[in-house]
Parts: structure tokens; C-alpha cells; sequence
């Protein structure tokens, strides 16, 4: 049984729940068991569609333990931890069902590399983000030099990981970190919304365009045409689409899709 998250069922949603706020949901060793176990029991159900993963308390997640880093006793000892950590995050995008990160409070290290794992972001007004591994002489090492350059840029990714300086969350929105900031008291609602919005299209089809947008970034211009070319192939063999085009044709709404 999970001690360090929970996984709730609502509706077509899997909501995670980090449930560590003592130690403001930090990322350790159990707890990156845990999420796999969560995200491949999500991924195994097929009346949930979407992931949600929030924090407790006032913290989305504020890094990885650090009395557990402190711990090792070389840099060497670590490195199976900071693959798994890898292995994690990749798995997260590598999954059909897109993971909308509803940030609730501090995000920091891990915590944002966590969050840029996931498809969308959205972060209540109260949140902070920052990348602070430099002030102890370390680097984000978790995504924060390979996925954070991809959603600010090379210059932004540069100034927050050599500063360690902390970002609001408009500022969080304006550099293109988040999707959306929306009132803290309006956060799961906007969420849920976002996250019944995206259940209720086309399962295959949200799964193929998550894999091809994530696999045409890193791609070549013409091997990203054929990423395209291949999904619509695809997916028009699929009963959900078919039933999109004859439903459009005959302008009334689509059937329930039905992931076939």
C-alpha cells in the first residue's frame, strides 16, 4: 500500500496526490516506486483517460530529500538513484494517458522537473518555481538542463539554473513554463475541467498526438513530417474516427468515443 501518495478515480481522471507535506512531498526513493506502481495501474485501467498529480499541504513537490543525498557517500553511490529518477520522468511522457501537473504550491529541484515530465501545467497564483541546486553546489540533473531549455529557451534555462533564483508563477507563464495561472481557490476546478476536456476526445487519437508531438521535438523537419503522415494513417482506421468524420459530415455532435 502507497504511504507517500494517493490515487483516486474520479470519473475518466486518475488524480496522484503527493501526501508527504511534512517534507513538502520531496521526491526519495519510495516514493519514485510508488509513482510507478501509480502511473502503471493508470495506465492499466481503461475507464481513466487523463492523470492528474498535485501536492498536499502548500507544496507541489520541493525536490528531491536531500538528508537522502546527503547521504551518500560518493557521487558514484547516487547514480542508480538519479537514473531512476530519469527512468521516472521519461516514463511519464512515454505513457499514453497525458499527465496534467496541477501545481499547488512550492516547486522546486525535482519538483519542477516533475512538473515538466507532465503534458500540461497549471499552477495557482501562489505558486514558486525555481531550480536552487546551485546554491549547494550541485545542478539540476533531473531535466532541468534538458527539458527546462526546451519550454524558456537556452538564455532563461541558463539564468534560472546558474542563479538559483526563485519565479512567481506570472512570471512562470510569461517565460512559457505553464499553461495557465489561474486563482489558488480555482485550481482543481480548472484542472478537472482541462482534464475532462481532454478525456472526452479521442483516446487513441490523444495518445498518438502526445507520442508524436513528444517524439517531432526532437526530430528533423522532414522525419517529423513522416511522424505526422504515419499518425493520421493511423488513425483513420480507427471506429473513433470514423465516427468523428461521419458526424462532422452530417453537422451533429460524434457518439461517445469509445478508444477503437
Amino acid at each position: 500500500m502507497a504511504e507517500l501518495l494517493s490515487l483516486k478515480k474520479i470519473g475518466w481522471v486518475g488524480l496522484i496526490t503527493l501526501e508527504n507535506p511534512k517534507k513538502r512531498n520531496a521526491i526519495s526513493s519510495k516514493l519514485i516506486l510508488e509513482m510507478h506502481e501509480a502511473l502503471n495501474d493508470i495506465e492499466a485501467d481503461n475507464n481513466i483517460r487523463v492523470t492528474v498529480i498535485t501536492g498536499s499541504g502548500g507544496a507541489f513537490c520541493a525536490g528531491y530529500n536531500i538528508s537522502e543525498l546527503a547521504g551518500a557517500k560518493c557521487g558514484a553511490e547516487f547514480y542508480p538513484t538519479a537514473r531512476n529518477i530519469h527512468k521516472l520522468f521519461l516514463e511519464m511522457e512515454d505513457k499514453g494517458k497525458p499527465i496534467i501537473a496541477a501545481i499547488n504550491g512550492l516547486t522546486f529541484g525535482g519538483g519542477l522537473e516533475m512538473s515538466m515530465a507532465c503534458d500540461i501545467r497549471i499552477a495557482a497564483e501562489s505558486a514558486v518555481f525555481g531550480v536552487p541546486e546551485i546554491v549547494m553546489g550541485l545542478l539540476p540533473a533531473a531535466g532541468g538542463m534538458t527539458r527546462l531549455p526546451k519550454l524558456v529557451g537556452a538564455g532563461m534555462a541558463k539564468e534560472l539554473v546558474l542563479t538559483g533564483r526563485q519565479v512567481k508563477a506570472d512570471e512562470a507563464l510569461r517565460i512559457g513554463l505553464l499553461n495557465k495561472v489561474v486563482p489558488d481557490d480555482q485550481l482543481m476546478d480548472e484542472v478537472m475541467q482541462m482534464a475532462e476536456l481532454i478525456a472526452s476526445r479521442p483516446p487513441i487519437s490523444v495518445a498518438v498526438g502526445k507520442a508524436t508531438i513528444n517524439r517531432n521535438l526532437e526530430a528533423d523537419t522532414y522525419s517529423a513530417t513522416i511522424n505526422e503522415s504515419k499518425s493520421i494513417i493511423r488513425l483513420l482506421d480507427t471506429e473513433d474516427a470514423q465516427e468523428g468524420l461521419k458526424a462532422f459530415l452530417e453537422k451533429r455532435p460524434p457518439a461517445a468515443f469509445k478508444g477503437r
